[in-house]
């Protein structure tokens, strides 16, 4: 089974009760994707998917920032079978979900990433509450049966159903 990788909003920063709103919002905004960004990295540089070649990872709401930083990757892994750029190890085990993605940013998304890491995501009982709300980022796209139709493939395989 895959791992999902989903940011946390709070943080024990005692800095943070100086600010409006003792930083909630600071968290929210942006501590969450700073620890996942940081989480995707250390996996990385820990060797985990030398460990666990097979291991895919689904990390939130379009990835968070990662997807902007992929060409930032470009420190290199030194594996058992030589060296790969961070960006590689990082295209071949994660894969992000269309939960809280905008509707335009969907194609940046696919051409970053390759349409073969995108599932479709929902965030059910989260933000987006209602099934119909997840899918409204699929349903908008000028190529919108072609995206829904990778989405389902690509999340039965992944899942193996």
């Amino acid at each position: 089974m895959p791992l999902f990788l989903h940011g946390n909003g709070s943080s024990k920063d005692p800095t943070l009760k100086r600010l409006e709103d003792e930083g909630v919002g600071v968290a929210y905004s942006v501590l969450a994707d700073a620890n996942v960004n940081e989480t995707v990295m250390r996996m990385i540089a820990s060797g985990l998917f030398d460990r666990y070649p097979n291991l895919q990872i689904v990390i939130r709401s379009g990835g968070g920032g990662i997807p902007l930083l992929v060409q930032r990757m470009f420190w290199k892994h030194k594996g058992p079978d030589g060296e790969k750029r961070y960006s590689e190890v990082f295209l071949e085990h994660f894969l992000i979900d269309t939960a809280s993605v905008r509707p335009q940013a969907l194609p940046f998304l696919t051409e970053t990433l390759g349409q073969e890491r995108i599932v479709f995501g929902s965030d059910y009982c989260g933000g987006l509450g209602a099934l119909e709300k997840g899918l409204a980022v699929v349903d908008q796209q000028d190529n919108a049966k072609e995206v829904r139709a990778s989405t389902e493939r690509n999340s039965r395989q992944l899942l193996r159903v």
